[in-house]
């Protein structure tokens, strides 16, 4: 019997016998306690259902006005969560947010307030998942936040503390696209790794969470140094995790976005890997897990990026992979789920895909069908919003060439512009929205128009190759982005007698590179006879922003 199974036993023994209720009080928390850890290592759904019966004595034993009522409102709270994430079961969940309301209405301001701020806001952070209220994971971040500034930089959990503020600001960014909440969130999941490393059944969900922050960074910003660092972590936090914990599939997935990026947007060599990775993750899941359509998702997306790129030994078996796991991540998850518009509009994406390598039409209007209702359940501001329109837009002008509907084309141009014009979106989105956008109209509507929506294309290049990119990451943009669309726009200009503008496009893109590197040239003889030492720093500073290194 381990130490954790000894620990549980001997507190069911004490829990038996009569004593004071501030006494029983004290080993039902132990005990609860014991259970929630014992099941996220084995998963357990005993322990789980036990955890929760024993809150429910806790709170039966504690007096309303006793200081640590609220605390044990929110332990039963967070034992609802975990069996709502494993189980579905909608009035858990419910019930949490209940007594998570009425434990925030008792929080205080002293140091033994921080667990039931951290509690409260994992709880909060549970129902903003499911439901997608922007309120809640705004006092998600609120609570995750006053654990942190309530508690002593001795406490042994602070970074408990700091783990939970993590996957609050990571959650608030994912809703509103923030860039200096993903920052914040990235600093705080270092410290958080830094001060679980120790402790081994949270240093992989630490990592997990920095990893995760990191990867989000670089699908806003293009920093390859954070995907790179992302995969680091993620395959540490795998290597931690155990066969049977509960958070193990989480992690798997997680690595293998990380991996499967890698693999698209540089050519790394890590598509099998990520895909085993998303088999797994699948495959170990609990069928009533909550997160299970994530991990099919997920999957479906490694297996699409293989078969797109041609990279699998066997495509067909891949395409219809990606499109089966896109099938049962829809089916799984609840329409009431915040993820479901998502999964709808990835089932979308995989459809079309199918129909242009079939050429079945059904397929193609399946898919259009499914990428609207994905884009009609995502809120307008939302992050994700961007990247479904222009998949739709895509979807669109495909049917309309094929068909020939007018209407088909402009709602795509519709969708396009949206997409173009969404500042919580991903620049790489936005700039190839508005890239679609203009080259359709260059061939259908007249160069006016078309001229407009180059413009709106070259104004975005100044944030794909931001000064806060390597050198080396900034060159790959601009190569990749720049010299096409300004190329176009110029010739879109010329077509139509605006030879001024074709001139101002062309130079466009190669001036930037060269703004940046004269933005970095300030001189430093002034600022070097009051401060040497700061002198010094920025000259150092600039050696390394013109180090082209190969990452």
């Amino acid at each position: 019997m381990t130490d954790m199974d000894e620990a549980i036993a001997e507190y069911r023994r004490l829990v038996l016998i009569p004593a004071a209720d501030d006494v029983i009080a004290e080993y039902l928390q132990m005990l609860v306690g014991c259970l929630q850890a014992r099941y996220l290592r084995v998963g357990a759904r005993q322990d789980i259902d036990d955890a929760i019966e024993y809150g429910r004595q806790l709170i039966r034993r504690v007096a309303p006005e006793s200081p640590i009522h609220a605390n044990a409102l929110t332990v039963l709270a967070i034992s609802l969560c975990m069996r709502f994430r494993m189980a579905a079961i909608t009035s858990d969940l419910e019930e949490a947010a209940e007594l998570a309301e009425s434990a925030a209405r008792m929080a205080g301001e002293g140091p033994h307030a921080a667990p039931l701020h951290a509690n409260v806001a994992m709880t909060w952070l549970e129902v903003a998942h499911h439901d997608g209220s922007l309120a809640k994971l705004q006092a998600a971040v609120q609570h995750a936040r006053s654990a942190v500034v309530v508690s002593s930089s001795e406490d042994d959990n602070l970074g408990l503390y700091l783990y939970t503020l993590v996957c609050a600001l990571r959650a608030l960014f994912d809703r509103t696209g923030s860039g200096s909440i993903l920052d914040e969130a990235i600093d705080m999941g270092r410290q958080a790794v830094t001060r679980l490393a120790d402790r081994e059944e949270v240093a992989a969900q630490s990592l997990h969470a920095l990893g995760t922050a990191l990867r989000l960074r670089y699908e806003y910003t293009g920093s390859r140094p954070d995907l790179t660092e992302a995969a680091e972590i993620l395959r540490r936090a795998v290597s931690l995790s155990s066969h049977g914990d509960v958070n193990r599939p989480t992690i798997l997935a997680e690595c293998c976005t990380v991996l499967y990026v890698l693999a698209e947007s540089f050519g790394a060599d890590t598509l099998d890997e990520s895909v085993h990775l998303a088999r797994e993750a699948v495959d170990s899941a609990a069928r009533s897990d909550a997160n299970l359509g994530r991990y099919c998702f997920v999957l479906s997306t490694a297996l699409m990026t293989r078969w797109q790129n041609a990279l699998g030994s066997e495509p067909r078996a891949d395409a219809e992979g990606a499109v089966a796991a896109a099938v049962r991540a829809v089916k799984v998850t609840p329409v009431e789920d915040s993820e479901y518009g998502k999964y709808l509009a990835h089932l979308g994406t995989a459809f079309v895909a199918w129909y242009r390598a079939t050429g079945e039409l059904k397929s193609l209007e399946s898919g259009i069908r499914l990428l609207v209702a994905g884009v009609n359940r995502t809120p307008v501001g939302h992050p994700g919003r961007a990247g479904r329109l222009s998949d739709l837009g895509s979807a669109l002008a495909v049917y309309s060439s094929v068909r020939h509907d007018a209407g088909a084309m402009d709602t795509a141009l519709a969708a396009w512009r949206e997409a173009a014009g969404s500042d919580a979106a991903p620049v790489v989105t936005r700039l190839t929205s508005a890239h679609l956008l203009a080259t359709v109209l260059a061939a259908s509507s007249g160069h006016e128009q078309a001229l407009a929506a180059y413009a709106g294309a070259v104004e975005l290049l100044a944030l794909l190759a931001w000064p806060g990119l390597t050198v080396d990451d900034q060159l790959d943009r601009l190569r990749n982005h720049a010299q096409l669309v300004s190329s176009e726009g110029a010739s879109c200009a010329v077509a139509g007698m605006a030879n001024g503008t074709a001139v101002e496009m062309l130079e466009h893109g190669r001036n930037l590179y060269w703004q940046q590197m004269l933005s970095r040239r300030g001189d430093l003889d002034l600022l070097r006879e009051s401060q040497p030492e700061i002198a010094e720093r920025l000259r150092r500073c600039r050696l390394l922003l013109d180090t082209v290194a190969a990452v």
